[in-house]
């Protein structure tokens, strides 16, 4: 739907387009209209999710455009507030106050990379808000031909919108579940849900699982670089940060460069989609924690996993949390569930809480403590817990079934 902006009546004037002399276009780009940038990037044109009201402010995309995700304002900071730097434009060329952008719009970005690889807005058109003038030369005179807009409704700072999803299968709160990538897979255990590897297991072992409506959960790093995956070649040395500890051939990524990640881990979505994985267990989402080589923060880490979460649910797949027990509050309604090695081992599994308070499986996994030691208290919380080899080979033992229980308490649903 096209908006059309007409303006606030200053003195019997229409004022909201006191427009300059010089009309601008999304066509005529000219170098007075960015700053100093060895590289201009033009986003024809892309659909707006979220406008983040809160410094920095930042236009967040529907769908990943050209590798990019959003496009942060070109704002300083002045005294106890911010310069807007970001020109923005209707349409038809007059310039906009603001700017007035709010979920559902359409818009055409010029802008340049900052130094952590940020897409900064120099100059915003809005392609769906036209200005009810023939030129910007000036205010418009007052006449009864022309309607006043309403105020675009404002985002609550920190909402995000999510992509449309797709139709995607639910787990229940209670699973039987099975996790194993090394050794022959042993796919005759009956159990409810197999968390495998993504680049590892064959579509014809999935459609195996399908037929006997096994939920079959993949899994593939993305906050790590993993140099014998097929995919090793496109990752920018860029992105590439520290070694991790005690994993041969593994760096930590710079997941601020959603620019250069994002076209990988849409690829890896995709593989997922093509093999049949009904949901995916991304793993190393908590960069921000760790000694990785980059700067990163609580912010970037959020932006990373929702974007994850986002891309995954718009292709009709399931997604979980993996660790990251600090970011559970910001991110629980973006998971579908939550897989957390050894919370009992660090004490730490009263933060898993918030699944199982919002009906959503919360699966564990311990190395060090035998079964009998950390079983009992995981059933009482409601976890689907196992005890397994750091191998992550067949070996297993299922919480539930040393209580006695079944194994499944629910069944698979849809959402949405």
């Amino acid at each position: 739907m096209r908006r059309r902006y007409v303006a606030i009546i200053i003195g019997g004037l229409l004022a909201l387009c006191g427009c300059n002399n010089q009309i601008v276009t999304p066509n005529n780009v000219s170098p007075g209209n960015v700053s100093d940038s060895a590289i201009i990037i033009i986003i024809d044109e892309a659909e707006v999710a979220e406008f983040r009201v809160q410094p920095p402010r930042s236009i967040v995309f529907s769908k990943t455009v050209q590798g990019f995700t959003q496009v942060w304002l070109d704002e300083s900071t002045e005294g106890d507030g911010f310069l807007n730097n970001t020109e923005t434009f209707s349409r038809n060329g007059c310039p906009l106050a603001g700017p007035p952008i709010q979920a559902g719009d359409s818009i055409k970005v010029s802008g340049h990379l900052n130094e952590n690889g940020q897409l900064i807005a120099d100059t915003i058109w809005l392609l769906n808000v036209e200005i009810d003038a023939t030129d910007c030369t000036g205010p418009l005179p007052l006449t009864p031909d022309i309607p006043v807009a309403s105020t675009p409704t404002p985002i609550a700072p920190g909402a995000f919108l999510p992509l449309e999803p797709k139709k995607y299968r639910v787990l229940p709160q209670k699973v039987s579940w099975q996790i194993q990538y090394t050794d022959e897979i042993d796919i005759r255990l009956d159990v409810d849900v197999f968390n495998l590897d993504l680049f590892d297991t064959p579509p014809d072992m999935i459609e195996a699982l399908h037929r006997r409506d096994v939920f079959v959960m993949c899994y593939f790093s993305a906050g790590s670089y993993e140099d014998w995956r097929p995919d090793s070649s496109q990752f920018s040395s860029e992105v590439l940060g520290k070694d991790m500890e005690g994993w041969p051939g593994e760096k930590w990524l710079d997941i601020r460069h959603l620019d250069l990640l994002a076209p990988i881990m849409e690829a890896r979505l995709d593989l997922a989609v093509q093999k049949g994985c009904d949901g995916v267990d991304p793993d190393n989402v908590n960069g921000y924690a760790n000694d990785t080589g980059f700067p990163l923060t609580y912010d970037d880490q959020i932006t990373y996993n929702v974007f994850l979460a986002q891309a995954a649910h718009s292709r009709g797949v399931a997604i979980g949390l993996k660790n990251d027990l600090e970011q559970i509050p910001d991110l629980l309604p973006y998971f579908d569930w939550i897989l957390n090695e050894e919370c009992f081992t660090y004490n730490e599994c009263d933060q898993l809480l918030p699944f199982i308070q919002a009906d959503k499986p919360v699966l564990v996994i311990e190395y060090q403590f035998p079964p009998q030691e950390f079983c009992p208290q995981a059933n009482q919380m409601g976890f689907s817990a196992l005890h397994k080899n750091r191998a992550l080979d067949a070996y297993r033992t299922d919480c539930q079934q040393l209580k006695g229980q079944e194994a499944s308490q629910g069944s698979i649903a849809w959402r949405p």
